[in-house]
């Protein structure tokens, strides 16, 4: 079976294990497809296709990453990596999509914020080298290293 076939199916068991979800036919009458279509899938008889993918995101509101839908990130299932009390907030009927956005958005700051002190690190890291060169008798000319006779 097709990696992407394999995702769908754990697509649907996350589904199911959330209660969003109930049997095959339930799933295909929310994404817009025949029941045979989804068995078909699920047992690696036809291959998922793009719009298959986007339109089972679609019905569950956007909640999957879709590079992981496709195959292309391996560890990233759904679009925000939450812990478990605000995963359980998420699964949630009730949940406002506003509170999910505004959890992303931290996360997301939150990763920016290291890389950039990544940045200072490695800029530090960068000059006490050109100090190291410096001191010990080499010349730093347009990014290369000239030693002195």
């Amino acid at each position: 079976m097709e990696l992407r076939n394999q995702i769908f199916v754990q697509a649907y068991d996350w589904l199911r294990q959330n209660r969003r979800v109930g049997n095959q036919s339930d799933l295909a009458q929310k994404i817009g497809v025949g029941t045979n279509t989804v068995s078909n899938i699920m047992r690696g008889k036809n291959r998922v296709s793009d719009k298959t993918l986007q339109q089972l995101n679609a019905a569950f509101d956007n909640c999957f990453n879709m590079n992981w839908l496709r195959g292309e990130d391996s560890e990233h299932m759904l679009v925000v990596d939450l812990d478990k009390s605000e995963s359980e907030k998420y699964n949630n009927p009730g949940t406002n999509n506003d509170e999910i956005v505004k959890i992303a958005l931290e996360a997301k700051n939150e990763i920016i914020e290291s890389l950039k002190r990544e940045i200072v690190a490695k800029d530090e890291i960068i000059i006490m080298l050109k100090d190291r060169l410096r001191n010990k008798g080499d010349r730093y000319d347009n990014n290369c290293i000239v030693s002195e006779p």
